[in-house]
């Protein structure tokens, strides 16, 4: 796992030693290598949809416009995607 930095890595092998039921990850370097090890994965944008199908917050996009203004990078089409699909 040398191209993952220390965390995604640290991340990858706990999820596999403890059998994890979920692996959250948004790195795609990291995403390709939990997918090829068949581990359940979500980012970060997935559980903002989980938490608001659960009716745990109202709204995704004010969410995701802060995560951006904090220097998260998300792709301009992936974030209008993501709002269409859920309604916002």
């Amino acid at each position: 796992m040398s191209t993952l930095d220390k965390g995604e890595s640290e991340v990858i092998i706990l999820s596999k030693e403890l059998k994890a039921n979920l692996v959250i990850i948004d790195e795609l370097s990291a995403r390709k290598i939990a997918m090829m090890m068949n581990l359940p994965l979500i980012g970060t944008v997935g559980l903002l949809i989980f938490a608001k199908e659960k009716g745990l917050i109202e709204k995704v996009k004010p969410l995701l416009d802060e995560m951006i203004a904090r220097g998260i990078r998300y792709g301009e089409g992936f974030c209008r995607k993501v709002l269409e699909e859920i309604g916002e």
